[in-house]
């Protein structure tokens, strides 16, 4: 039996969470989230029992004090919870108390007859909310600290350096990156300023607000090892900077990158790799949205994120960690940050979580805050079931400019497939989905009624203010969550998806969602095309991860403005992959029909390709599709596939290679 460090279940994503939240730069000053951030419980009991034939040593760790009691025993009952104890032979309960008011309560118990592991039982106290230990395969040893998130660290140098027309001694690391700044050989009389850049330009920008956004000045000291920030390009200037000698130390997380894809174009796998390298860094504690600007975790960012996740780690427990830190805990006070979609959601993420992995045991841990939000977003419907807006509530769906003076169509689309989504994950605990089904159904009818549009043929933004505009978000939701026959589907395609007349979709975000209702209605053709110049033209412009939004009007240094700020816009953003999942889902074709890949469809979608290849991983193996000379050609490590192409079905045999 191997012991583990264990915790109160959900406490170690708190904490992290807690400490990711507190770490963003803004212009030389730490900003806080504008939501609630949920503590943590600083007092547990940790409870299990053992039966041993003989007295026995146990070696027992904690963060936090407290003590060890045994019950059942007319000897010694408290011991002390670091170092080896011994412990009486026979049947016994044992109970471990824990506070630690400054960070997390956990323990490590390892002996003969009994270790800690999640098989142990953990309250608040005397019983209170009792629930299995939550514990990590990253935090075997007693040696380990849970507090202490396990990133790998890898050194790296400069690829080069220069000195600026500012005199200043730049130098680029070759490629956008996270991590520590070390620094040797400085003059401890001098004072250096050390500027960072995810691009050149920043890194040369003045050290103030709106400009440079992460800077740091030194003296006194000869060496140091900074903070973890995102940087391509340092900047070091003052007397004697030529002669520090800098290098860093980047930060991630140890995840394998298990998907890939190459094709006849070879823009298309520059594209995805350079998506797979964005999509990494930005993968942390939790899916973050990027790695300079706001690193923190938000409920629509994660979405896409667990989505792409399906296309390149297959990794369930950086999905569970975001799961855990983005739900409520024990009182909602607000949407997910703040975002009435973002709540939305996270419920669907919960049951997509379960659809891809099939982890009862984690939708069960989970539920009770997953009932929370949902009865929480319910609360805030007015009479007719519908979305609006709440004091405190942030209706966003898009940056893309759309007529919010009133119930959102997007808002009520997504709130019929959240009651769907509750519905499901209900029935999967052995609960009645009568309630959420018959919301479904009504608020199905109170959208047809009041925001289809027969003469336009589309679903328009809002009925309240007379406008009757027409967005693209609420129409692409329609085709995506099945919420209208094939007819109205292909209205929908005609007057708004291929209408340039309705507003087009500037963020890579919700762009990933039009792709694919594109790809959905048999057009992948546009999702190709979309890639190269969209996609492409980040990397023509010399981008070595994705960013947060793109405009091809727009050259350097122009191009990194966003928010009113020359600099802001995030040069490494998460909700720009989208190209992972489009290739993987529509491309390779590759999808479940069944809970964890029990049973699964390959469906090749060529498109303007002429060949390609790539790799889809799932928790039970590789599923590998090509397509060359007119043939597809599918090996799978997974039982129960159907290749379907040219209108024909093929079953896939586990490890034999199909070419049809």
């Amino acid at each position: 039996m191997n012991a583990k460090w264990i915790w109160y279940y959900g406490e170690f994503e708190a904490y992290h969470n807690i400490h990711l939240h507190s770490r963003r730069e803004n212009f030389g000053l730490i900003r806080p989230a504008f939501w609630a951030v949920p503590g943590l419980y600083p007092n547990v009991e940790f409870l299990s029992a053992y039966d041993s034939p003989e007295d026995f040593k146990a070696e027992i760790r904690s963060k936090g004090d407290g003590l060890l009691e045994i019950s059942e025993t007319s000897g010694e009952r408290f011991y002390p919870i670091n170092g080896e104890i011994t412990l009486p032979a026979g049947k016994h309960k044992i109970k471990i108390a824990v506070i630690n008011p400054m960070g997390l309560p956990c323990i490590y118990f390892s002996s003969k007859y009994l270790v800690s592991d999640s098989s142990w039982t953990v309250t608040l106290g005397r019983d209170v909310f009792p629930v299995n230990a939550g514990d990590s395969p990253a935090f075997l040893s007693p040696n380990d600290d849970p507090q202490v998130f396990p990133f790998s660290y890898t050194p790296a140098e400069p690829i080069s350096s220069f000195t600026a027309n500012d005199g200043s001694t730049v130098y680029d690391f070759g490629k956008e990156t996270f991590g520590l700044l070390v620094l040797n050989n400085l003059d401890p009389s001098s004072e250096i300023l050390v500027r960072y850049g995810e691009s050149l330009d920043e890194a040369l920008a003045e050290p103030k607000q709106p400009y440079c956004m992460f800077w740091e000045r030194l003296k006194d000291k000869t060496e140091a090892t900074l903070r973890p920030r995102a940087f391509r390009y340092v900047a070091l200037s003052g007397e004697n900077a030529d002669g520090v000698k800098v290098s860093s130390l980047n930060e991630m997380l140890d995840v394998k990158v298990n998907g890939g894809f190459v094709c006849n174009d070879p823009l298309i796998k520059d594209i995805w790799d350079t998506c797979a390298y964005t999509f990494h860094l930005c993968s942390r504690e939790f899916y973050l949205d990027a790695i300079k600007r706001d690193r923190w975790a938000w409920g629509g960012d994660a979405r896409q994120s667990f989505m792409i996740n399906n296309y390149i780690f297959a990794d369930r427990e950086i999905c569970k960690r975001s799961i855990i830190a983005l739900l409520p805990k024990d009182v909602v006070y607000q949407h997910v940050n703040t975002i009435n979609d973002y709540s939305a959601y996270m419920i669907i993420s919960v049951l997509e979580y379960y659809m891809t992995y099939g982890d009862v045991e984690f939708v069960r841990a989970v539920y009770k805050r997953v009932k929370l939000l949902y009865d929480y977003i319910v609360s805030r419907l007015d009479e007719n079931g519908l979305v609006v807006a709440r004091e405190g509530d942030w209706i966003f769906i898009d940056w893309s400019p759309m007529d919010k003076d009133g119930p959102l169509c997007a808002e009520q689309l997504l709130l019929i497939h959240t009651h769907r989504a509750m519905g499901k994950l209900a029935s999967i605990m052995g609960e009645s989905d009568e309630k959420y089904i018959a919301r479904a159904e009504a608020l199905s009818e109170t959208v047809d009624r009041l925001f289809w549009n027969e003469e336009k043929g589309a679903y328009i933004d809002t009925y309240a203010s007379g406008k009757e505009n027409v967005t693209r978000h609420g129409n692409v939701f329609a085709i995506l969550f099945d919420l209208v026959d094939e007819s109205k589907k292909r209205l929908i395609l005609e007057n708004v998806l291929k209408n340039d007349a309705i507003t087009p979709i500037t963020t890579p975000y919700f762009k990933l969602y039009e792709l694919m209702a594109f790809c959905a209605m048999g057009e992948i053709d546009v999702a190709q095309k979309y890639l190269r110049e969209y996609w492409g033209g980040m990397l023509d412009l010399g981008a070595t991860s994705i960013w947060e939004e793109y405009d091809p009007t727009k050259s350097i240094p122009e191009c990194y403005a966003m928010y009113g700020k020359p600099y802001e816009k995030s040069l490494c953003h998460a909700w720009s992959c989208g190209p992972i999942y489009l290739l993987g889902r529509y491309c390779l074709g590759v999808y479940p029909t069944s809970v964890a890949y029990e049973s699964y469809r390959v469906e090749p979608n060529v498109g303007s390709y002429t060949s390609f290849e790539g790799t889809v991983p799932t928790e039970k193996g590789l599923i590998k599709v090509s397509y060359s000379d007119g043939k597809i050609t599918v090996l799978s490590e997974l039982d129960n596939g159907t290749l379907c192409f040219n209108g024909k079905e093929y079953p896939i045999i586990k490890d034999e290679e199909l070419t049809v």
